[in-house]
């Protein structure tokens, strides 16, 4: 019995047709990570306190509920991030073991920004530049 040929045009085709949504496929989770990338706010968190201590941080938007960003471990300076969609304010606590709750100033940051907050001083301020 002789099958129909499927000459190499069909295969040919549908090989192109996978290469083209595979390239569609790779360029759309490109664009995704990088908008990702834009919509986080990053803070740098130095836990200097004495006596040292672990501490759990946490931002808190004016507008909507406290979120754990992450953990610093005593004596260690860290950036975290979390994600921002619009410019707000916002208030950081840090938790320690003890279950002491040190909550910063107020500052105002948006998407793509970073701030510096050091604990024992309890300041947090925009980082410049970056």
């Amino acid at each position: 019995m002789n099958r129909p040929s499927m000459g190499p045009g069909r295969f040919g085709a549908a090989r192109g047709l996978m290469l083209i949504l595979i390239g569609l496929l790779i360029a759309g989770c490109s664009s995704a990570t990088r908008e990702g990338r834009g919509s986080e706010v990053r803070l740098t968190v130095e836990n200097n306190l004495i006596p040292p201590t672990t501490l759990s941080v946490f931002a808190i938007p004016e507008v909507g509920s406290r979120r754990l960003v992450g953990v610093v471990r005593p004596g260690e300076t860290t950036t975290l991030a979390f994600s921002g969609r619009t410019a707000e304010s916002y208030r950081f606590a840090a938790e320690t073991t003890t279950g002491r709750e040190i909550v910063s100033n107020t500052i105002t940051l948006a998407p793509g920004s970073s701030a510096i907050w050091d604990v024992s001083a309890n300041i947090a301020v925009p980082a410049a530049g970056r």
